[in-house]
């Protein structure tokens, strides 16, 4: 090589270094630093999170069967762990289908019954005053009102049962006006002019709900059965209600 290319390569090398010296705010010390990447060195690629490795749980969906009363004129939608069947402490002559439903372990979660006498606007007066926690309308093209200016609707409440002696809860589809004033619910809903039906469940004060603490049992008020409001039987038994529609 000339020698004045071994002069000019240390000059050039001077230079670099002031002016990156200048640029930057410190360059350590090259004997504390350790060995920069060459231009031909890259960065390892960053490995996927164990996360990301493994796989996501299934979300799991209740499985659900349909059930179509035996004079096939209504159905609607159940667990399909839990089971249908006849009533027969209604008697045949008395009404034209009686049914119970029942969870895994037997408990009934509720009862339809169709064929009765057409129920009426009687309200039943009890020692406490009935408290209304949930209302929901069944549109019309499942279940159509008989009488204008009336809505049929699940609704759950607390109430006195005179026939038991008891305040409890009912969750239950029935009749309202279409301005709900609570005094205006009717213990079933119509199928004609003559004929009613009712799908309800009757929730004892002394009964062992799933999911909630026992000591809300002592209080003897309306927190009992709101806390069963939250729980996932709750909502199985609602969903079930409110799926019953004409076939």
């Amino acid at each position: 090589m000339p020698q004045s290319h071994r002069i000019l390569q240390p000059a050039i090398a001077v230079l670099a270094v002031l002016f990156l010296g200048a640029c930057a705010p410190s360059v350590p010390d090259a004997e504390t630093a350790g060995p920069g990447p060459t231009e031909t060195q890259t960065a390892p690629a960053e490995s996927p999170s164990k996360e990301q490795d493994l796989p996501q749980p299934a979300v799991s969906t209740p499985r659900v069967s349909t059930y179509v009363t035996p004079d096939g004129m209504f159905e609607f939608d159940y667990p399909s762990e839990w089971s249908v069947v006849s009533n027969p402490a209604s008697g045949p002559n008395e009404v034209s289908t009686s049914l119970i439903v029942q969870d895994a372990q037997g408990r009934q979660m509720a009862a339809f019954v169709a064929g009765f006498p057409a129920v009426n606007d009687s309200v039943v007066a009890g020692p406490v005053a009935p408290v209304p926690l949930e209302y929901q309308k069944i549109p019309g093209e499942q279940i159509a009102p008989t009488h204008e200016g009336t809505a049929i609707a699940y609704h759950y409440e607390t109430r006195f049962n005179p026939v038991r002696g008891e305040v409890g809860a009912e969750m239950s589809i029935n009749t309202f006006k279409s301005d709900f004033p609570i005094s205006s619910s009717l213990p079933g809903f119509n199928i004609d002019s003559t004929t009613g039906a009712s799908f309800s469940r009757w929730i004892s004060p002394s009964e062992d709900l799933p999911d909630i603490d026992p000591s809300l049992k002592a209080t003897g008020n309306s927190s009992f059965f709101e806390a069963y409001q939250r729980t996932a039987e709750y909502q199985a038994v609602k969903e079930m209600m409110i799926s019953l529609r004409r076939t």
